[in-house]
């Protein structure tokens, strides 16, 4: 677990990492809800509401519209973010991650949630370990308070053997988040 909350250290330490370079911003019903910067060489994907199946074979659920950045050499990074309807509140975004988890990962192990600020909103932030298509990962997932009764919920994974160096680029996207006002 050690590892994990290293990741979540790393990652989310305000002001260190990578520049980021393009921003991008999550928008619902044409209002902006959040804006991050996206690194050089780093592919952004878009998609809206859907349903989709865990790798465990459990029953699928619906996941809301999806913001996902990933390294154009690497496919083992990744950081998406959602900002689920009807979810208004940190105590709210603890229960939704908890039927989310299996989406992220298999045989999940997390640490207890820190509190932390994230682009100056309040944040709780979860570190851990599991398994996904047979590879050990890490995680960090941070749910962010937005003004609005809003939450954005942001998921960080590093697969093993992918390269460290990620964690800096990640950490810039994280200290590039803004709320809209």
């Amino acid at each position: 677990m050690k590892t994990g909350l290293g990741l979540a250290a790393a990652m989310l330490m305000a002001g260190a990492g990578a520049e980021a370079q393009t921003p991008v911003s999550y928008v619902e019903d044409g209002r902006a809800l959040f804006t991050v910067e996206v690194p050089d060489f780093w592919s952004v994907r878009t998609g809206g509401s859907r349903r989709i199946a865990p790798s465990d074979g459990a029953v699928p659920a619906d996941v809301p519209r999806v913001l996902a950045l990933q390294p154009t050499v690497d496919e083992g990074a990744w950081l998406g973010f959602i900002s689920p309807p009807g979810v208004g509140d940190l105590a709210e975004a603890r229960g939704y991650l908890g039927q989310l988890g299996r989406f992220l990962a298999l045989e999940a192990r997390t640490a207890e949630p820190v509190s932390r600020r994230i682009g100056g909103r309040p944040a709780e932030v979860f570190a851990g370990r599991g398994r996904r298509d047979g590879r050990a990962l890490q995680f960090t997932v941070a749910a962010i308070d937005l003004p609005g009764e809003r939450v954005a919920i942001a998921a960080a994974v590093l697969e093993a053997g992918v390269d460290p160096a990620f964690a800096e680029a990640l950490n810039g996207v994280f200290a590039s988040f803004r709320a809209a006002r």
